[in-house]
């Protein structure tokens, strides 16, 4: 029961986080991916789908990927004060896990 609880919110708040950067983020709803056990923790599904927008559309798959590398990398050392500012380093050095980037559907246009 508190296993539940906790996945339901723990989804529920990535969820509102992912919505508040709209439109550059998009929550994605994933149908069929509840009746899946594996990715299931009590009875909520914990995957968050989601897309990214930028100045030139939807990031595609290959976007994605590079955008996963960055994310998960410690770029603190690129706050030299030129490429980006000092004072940005102690977010630079965040490193956040996101699953993997897929091509999602036959008819999608955003790989």
């Amino acid at each position: 029961f508190m296993t539940n609880r906790v996945a339901k919110r723990w989804v529920s708040r990535v969820r509102a986080l992912a919505e508040g950067f709209y439109p550059a983020v998009e929550v994605l709803e994933a149908h069929g991916i509840d009746e899946e056990e594996e990715y299931r923790i009590g009875n909520a599904n914990t995957i968050v789908s989601l897309m990214i927008r930028t100045g030139g559309g939807m990031l595609g798959v290959k976007g994605l990927k590079q955008l996963q590398l960055l994310l998960g990398t410690d770029l603190s050392d690129l706050c030299d004060g030129t490429t980006f500012p000092e004072s940005a380093r102690g977010v630079a050095k965040i490193r956040a896990q996101l699953g993997q980037p897929v091509l999602l559907g036959g008819g999608a246009r955003h790989g």
